[in-house]
């Protein structure tokens, strides 16, 4: 039998969980931590290192490896304390949720529960779903991603152990996994899918996430080679290794790494950090480990995982609840750590010490309860007037329809309304375009004339060029701008309306614009150079300036609206939750009209700014009905709100030009 393999508890280990959960709490309550969330890269890396050294002791020993033992030990430490916080947290966010996201929360709990809210969470995406930051479950993607990874890990090394040389086919299986899987993560997260947003999906993946683990597992394997008398030395000069980790995790934290290219190669150096501390935490005077075994780090490590489950939900409930206060965020995210605290103590703690309870019982009902809150949640959500009618409104919206990757065919049958045959209008663009379709298809039916509608969301109306958002190259978008400017001039229509975000497009930092040789353009060229070839082929072009917007921070419409507010919220801060604002509030962003004029092009234009905003307030309700769906669309009654005014200056514009 091989000597005993050299795995022990380590306490440096413990002090960087402590970090790892520090940084990511600091990041969520929006503290100037903007790489924070690098901390799940260095969760992900302390479990490859833990697990493998755990199995490699075990299969180093008489008794071998259980598996049966492992998987009790994983559900022990595990589905307790998650159990009880997704409980907790479901019934709590009946009234301090965010409206919005009540039922995808209540879904991705479920999943959460069968070690699937990574996959849930990304098939559940989409441009009109719930702002992510809404869902009081996001946090638990990464735990089912450990968790899938604890499923399979056990027999991947079982493979390498049983049919290869021992350690030698261990280690072989374990380069393999991490070259494989990081091979997997760059070619998802930058291959140009069309049907598929691959960084998004190279970010929930415990496929494209494996090489992490892969990367801990790999100095797990290595600790004999660290741990040998002829290595002291080695040793000695890893010590700065381990500082230069710490370094590394510290600097990403507080200085950011782009999101949106997020993991790709990029996550190579919270990995590399996290790998560095491991190698360099061994225990010496100079080393990383005497300020990894700081008692305060030590203590936060030992709530890490209960802390980490209470953290998200309460972030959560503080937007919703207390809407634009910092200081409720921040309250909330502390007590976070009290809870943290009360469910180690006493409930997960007494759990997984106590022998007698098991799992046979624990397994079923730690499934059973959440789901039965869920279902609670779902068959009584909470009402008021309020939220009665924000979710009428939000049903309306929803069935205006007409978003589709599908370019304008003048044949389609759908989206389509009037008198066939007779004057045609055509509405092509973006969501922007979507919000007007209620106002012209009752002009279109008053007047006797046909419309027929196209759009695509999150699609800038501009020919020529390849727009790219968050790093994605939007190729779907340019071929659907493309295809359906060229049937408009094959078909001639009366009159092409188009209207589009211009206005995020320009102000929003994760859009640029590129032409055929990768070269940036400026979005002012490219929408002049739209609107000129689309007036030389004689169609009459009409452009709908964007309307009033409220905007964050970051450039993009706000969502600080009746929808992302808690029945809490209603019943204590009305007005938060129905925002006005002025063209003097430093979050309103003025539309320029010149962006659609150029030298050789002079397109009309229908503004409909003083409709909605009297006497220079706009607001998101007028006291009886919705005029904003959020921050940057109308809902439908704001939409037919402005039917007079958009009636009015369609028809001015076109007896000038006849």
């Amino acid at each position: 039998m091989d000597k005993s393999f050299p795995f022990h508890f380590r306490a440096d280990v413990q002090g960087m969980r402590g970090i790892a959960v520090l940084i990511v709490v600091l990041y969520h309550m929006g503290l100037p931590f903007p790489g924070g969330f690098v901390g799940v890269d260095v969760f992900f890396v302390i479990s490859g290192f833990v697990i493998t050294g755990g199995i490699l002791k075990s299969l180093h020993t008489p008794e071998g490896f259980s598996l049966s033992e492992f998987f009790r030990r994983r559900v022990r430490r595990l589905l307790p304390a998650l159990s009880l916080v997704l409980s907790v947290c479901t019934l709590l966010g009946i009234l301090l949720g965010p409206e919005v996201s009540q039922k995808v929360s209540g879904r991705t709990a479920v999943a959460a529960v069968f070690l699937n809210a990574n996959h849930y969470l990304y098939r559940a995406g989409g441009y009109f779903q719930p702002a992510v930051e809404e869902n009081f479950f996001l946090h638990t993607w990464s735990l089912s991603v450990e968790e899938q990874f604890y499923l399979a890990f056990p027999f991947l090394l079982l493979l390498g152990w049983n049919l290869f040389d021992r350690m030698i086919g261990v280690g072989q299986v374990l380069a393999g996994l991490v070259v494989i899987s990081f091979g997997l993560c760059i070619l998802v997260a930058f291959y140009p899918f069309e049907t598929v947003n691959g960084q998004v999906l190279s970010f929930y993946s415990s496929l494209t996430r494996a090489w992490q683990f892969g990367v801990g597992s790999l100095i797990a394997w290595n600790l004999p080679r660290l741990s040998r008398s002829s290595a002291i030395k080695l040793n000695q000069m890893l010590v700065p290794l381990g500082w230069l980790g710490l370094l590394l995790i510290f600097w990403l934290s507080l200085s950011g790494i782009p999101e949106f290219q997020y993991p790709g190669y990029l996550a190579i150096l919270p990995t590399a950090g996290s790998a560095l501390m491991l190698v360099g935490g061994i225990k010496s005077p100079l080393g990383v480990y005497r300020f990894l075994t700081w008692r305060p780090l030590q203590r936060l490590g030992d709530l890490s995982y209960s802390f980490y489950l209470w953290h998200w939900p309460l972030i959560v409930f503080a937007h919703a609840s207390f809407p634009n206060s910092d200081w409720a965020v921040i309250a909330l995210g502390m007590c976070s750590l009290l809870l943290a605290w009360a469910t180690e103590r006493y409930f997960e703690g007494p759990i997984r010490r106590n022998s007698t309870i098991q799992l046979k019982w624990l397994l079923p009902i730690a499934v059973i309860v959440p789901v039965s809150c869920w279902a609670i949640q779902a068959t009584i959500p909470p009402t008021s007037s309020d939220i009665d009618q924000l979710r009428e409104m939000r049903r309306e919206y929803s069935a205006i329809g007409c978003d589709s990757t599908i370019p304008y065919k003048a044949e389609s049958k759908t989206c389509r309304w009037g008198d066939e045959g007779r004057f045609k209008l055509v509405l092509l663009g973006d969501s922007n375009a979507r919000q007007h379709i209620p106002a012209l298809k009752s002009i279109a039916s008053t007047r006797g004339v046909e419309l027929q509608v196209a759009t695509s969301s999150a699609c800038p109306f501009v020919l020529n060029v390849l727009p790219i958002a968050d790093g994605i190259p939007k190729e779907a978008c340019r071929t659907w701008v493309t295809e359906s400017i060229n049937e408009v001039l094959k078909q001639r229509p009366d009159v092409l309306i188009v209207s589009s975000a211009i206005d995020g497009y320009v102000s929003a930092s994760n859009w640029k614009f590129v032409d055929s040789g990768g070269k940036v353009v400026d979005l002012h060229d490219a929408v002049s150079q739209t609107s000129k070839e689309i007036e030389a082929s004689g169609v009459r072009l009409v452009y709908i300036a964007p309307i009033p917007k409220l905007y964050d921070r970051d450039g993009r419409a706000t969502t600080r609206f009746g929808s992302r507010c808690s029945w809490f919220s209603f019943q204590l801060f009305p007005e938060v939750c129905a925002p006005e604002w002025s063209a003097s509030d430093p979050e309103y962003l003025q539309f320029d009209a010149s962006i659609y004029k150029g030298p050789d092009t002079n397109p009309k234009i229908i503004d409909l700014q003083h409709t909605l905003c009297k006497e220079g307030k706009c607001k998101s309700h007028d006291g009886t009905n919705w005029i904003y769906h959020d921050g940057g669309h109308l809902s439908v009654y704001g939409s037919l709100f402005t039917e007079g005014e958009l009636e009015s200056q369609l028809e001015a514009i076109l007896r000038e030009e006849i």
